[in-house]
C-alpha cells in the first residue's frame, strides 16, 4: 500500500529537493496558490500508508493535515484525512471564510487519489 498525490484536478501535493507545497486552484482560472509545509509524520508498512504535514512561514493558513490509509479484509480500504487550520496573520484571518470551499476540494483530490489506485485495473 502506497500513498502519493498527482497535478490531476483541483489541487496536488508537489514534493522536491527536501521542499514541499499543497498546490490549490483559486476561484479565479489560472491562478493557484502554492502553500510550504513541512511533513511531520510518515508510515508505511504493508498495512498502514499514512502522511502529515504542517503549514510553514507564509502560509495562509496554520495548521496540520493527515492523509491515513489502512488495508482491511479483502480489497476494503480505511482512510480518514484530518485538517486542524485556522487563519494565520490578518490576511490569512481575513481570507479564511473563502478558503473552506477550497479545502474541501482539496481533500477530495486526496481522497480520488487514493480510489483511483485502489481500484483494480483491467487485466490485474
Amino acid at each position: 500500500l502506497a500513498w502519493g498525490c498527482d497535478a490531476r484536478g483541483n489541487s496536488f501535493v508537489a514534493k522536491g529537493d527536501g521542499a514541499m507545497a499543497t498546490c490549490a486552484r483559486t476561484y479565479v482560472p489560472f491562478v493557484w496558490v502554492v502553500s510550504p509545509v513541512a511533513e511531520t509524520y510518515r508510515r508505511h508498512d504493508g498495512k498502514h500508508a499514512a502522511v502529515a504535514y504542517a503549514t510553514l512561514r507564509g502560509h495562509l493558513l496554520e495548521g496540520e493535515e493527515r492523509l491515513a490509509v489502512e488495508r482491511r479484509r479483502g480489497r476494503r480500504l480505511r482512510v480518514e484525512v484530518l485538517s486542524i487550520s485556522r487563519g494565520s496573520g490578518p490576511l490569512g484571518r481575513a481570507v479564511y471564510p473563502f478558503i473552506g470551499p477550497m479545502q474541501r476540494r482539496f481533500f477530495q483530490a486526496q481522497l480520488d487519489f487514493v480510489a483511483d489506485r485502489a481500484t483494480p485495473q483491467p487485466g490485474t
